[in-house]
């Protein structure tokens, strides 16, 4: 089963417990040929090295999307794209936490990530979520591994984890949780050209092929309207009815860029009342596919689902800002000449 960052990302986010104060697992140190630093990023007089453990990990975690073998001119370009979008991303939101006066490299961050790992490896709860520990050690960073992460690029996207919570806190802070909002803001939002309500029909991997999936999504795209798109999606959906057709709020920003990027870049191109393929998703919330229905909007929708809505346009306004800082952040960066000679197809966890 293919897994990637995303795995462990909400794991963390629901993370909150004190742990232990002792440091139980030491870390482990990269290697001189993982630590070789690829390119250079900066950001309002930071700079940010990323090194060659970060580069694989996402290169093999991405590369499982295409065909074994050698990959096209146009593949390889097509995947170089996303390998960097992904670490501008990564980059873009410590940035971002940085500039609202956050520091993710405290004692208090430390402890979290070394508590995470504790966890990790004996077993105990994340929030009201328990997690079963390894065992050991030694199975710890052998999943690790599993992921084509090493000890550094895990403390790297932990850190980044508990980055985009304090992110969300900030934003939801600003706005009083929902009370400093304009309503004739949120219709704003609601009814623009960049918003769009779907419908989602999650199918887990363990229950579904893709082969499957796309024959349920062209069942679906026969339907001639939204009622029996629902009636369909009720057969093989496990959420609730009224979650179900509530749908989700999707816009360019509002969505976590690192972990649904590709559902957004689907998203935006279905028409209203469109289906589209399924999307292959990795993550602890969905280890599967996706289905989208582009569905309408209404002002009775509006109304029956204003909270949730109030919340997509808080975190709209959040990913607007990131994507800045991402954009800003991809027009100064430094490669170094190991990006330029690496032999890709050679990349293997050692």
């Amino acid at each position: 089963m293919k897994k990637i960052f995303a795995l462990l990302l909400a794991f963390l986010l629901l993370f909150s417990f004190a742990g232990c104060k002792d440091k139980k697992y030491e870390a482990q140190p990269s290697t001189e040929e993982e630590s070789r630093v690829m390119m250079r990023l900066r950001y309002d007089g930071t700079t940010y090295d990323v090194r060659y453990e970060l580069y694989r990990a996402f290169y093999l975690n991405l590369r499982a999307d295409y065909p074994e073998g050698t990959l096209s001119h146009d593949d390889k370009e097509e995947l170089e794209e996303k390998i960097l979008r992904q670490i501008y991303l990564l980059y873009a939101t410590l940035a971002m936490c940085e500039s609202l006066d956050y520091d993710i490299y405290d004692a208090d961050t430390e402890q979290r990530i070394e508590d995470f790992i504790t966890v990790s490896v004996e077993g105990g709860y994340l929030g009201s979520t328990y997690i079963e520990g390894y065992g050991s050690y030694e199975e710890y960073l052998a999943s690790l591994k599993e992921l084509n992460m090493n000890y550094a690029v895990q403390t790297l996207i932990f850190r980044y984890s508990i980055a985009k919570s304090l992110i969300d806190e900030h934003y939801r802070s600003a706005y009083g949780i929902y009370d400093d909002v304009k309503r004739e803001d949120v219709e704003a939002f609601y009814l623009g050209e960049n918003t769009g309500r779907y419908l989602t029909l999650y199918l887990p991997r363990e229950n579904f092929t893709y082969e499957r999936a796309a024959e349920i999504a062209d069942t679906l795209a026969k339907q001639t309207d939204e009622d029996a798109v629902f009636s369909k999606m009720v057969n093989y959906s496990a959420l609730n009815l009224e979650t179900l057709r509530a749908g989700q709020i999707i816009t360019p920003y509002n969505l976590d860029p690192l972990t649904y990027a590709t559902l957004t870049d689907v998203a935006l191109t279905l028409a209203e009342g469109e289906v589209s393929e399924p999307v292959a998703l990795y993550n602890s919330q969905n280890n599967g596919y996706i289905i989208l229905y582009k569905a309408d909007r209404s002002a009775d929708h509006l109304n029956e689902n204003y909270d949730s809505i109030v919340e997509e346009y808080i975190n709209d306004k959040s990913g607007q800002e990131l994507d800045r800082i991402y954009k800003e952040i991809s027009k100064d960066v430094t490669f170094y000449p190991i990006y330029e000679t690496l032999d890709r197809e050679s990349i293997r966890m050692n």
